[in-house]
């Protein structure tokens, strides 16, 4: 959810939401601190005591997943622990973004030798029978199954018609 359609800051949920989308341990501290001053305005023990849970079994596990955390009773210790690992925390954030970096770049990898080896596949049918039907073109372009490229790449030289290449791409 976009930003400008998060809840209004003096909404629970609206912090709730902000703290679960921090990107840095100072950004958590800050929303976490502005929730304990808006529940203490509305007086909400009982909501204290599920938010103490929400953050010490889901929010803190999932962004400091190596520290052994302890039973809190307070947001202000949970603050507290935040500030003692802040480090382990960030090593993680950028841990994810080099992960997330890596995958992109092999995604994108894939999708260049997809589209050289279709180009070259196109050529070579071009060499082999002269031209080639557009619809065939077409069909050869818009597909992104790999298996599909490797085996019209396999079978190349063995192939006595445009219509095996299509019978493979259907």
């Amino acid at each position: 959810m976009p930003e400008f359609k998060l809840p209004g800051e003096d909404n629970l949920a609206g912090l709730l939401m902000r703290i679960e989308r921090s990107e840095t341990p100072q950004e958590a501290i800050e929303w976490l601190r502005r929730l304990t001053q808006r529940l203490i305005a509305i007086g909400e023990s009982n909501f204290h005591h599920s938010v103490v849970s929400w953050l010490t079994h889901s929010f803190l596990p999932s962004r400091m997943p190596d520290i052994r955390l302890f039973e809190f009773h307070t947001i202000e210790q949970i603050i507290m622990s935040i500030k003692n690992n802040t480090l382990d925390w960030s090593i993680q954030y950028i841990e994810q973004g080099r992960e997330e970096g890596r995958e992109e770049g092999r995604e994108e990898g894939r999708k260049e030798v997809q589209l050289k080896m279709k180009k070259l596949i196109y050529e070579l049918l071009k060499a082999k029978f002269g031209s080639i039907p557009s619809d065939l073109e077409v069909k050869l372009d818009s597909t992104s199954d790999s298996a599909k490229i490797n085996q019209i790449a396999d079978v190349l030289m063995d192939l006595n018609s445009l219509r095996e290449v299509e019978d493979i791409l259907l």
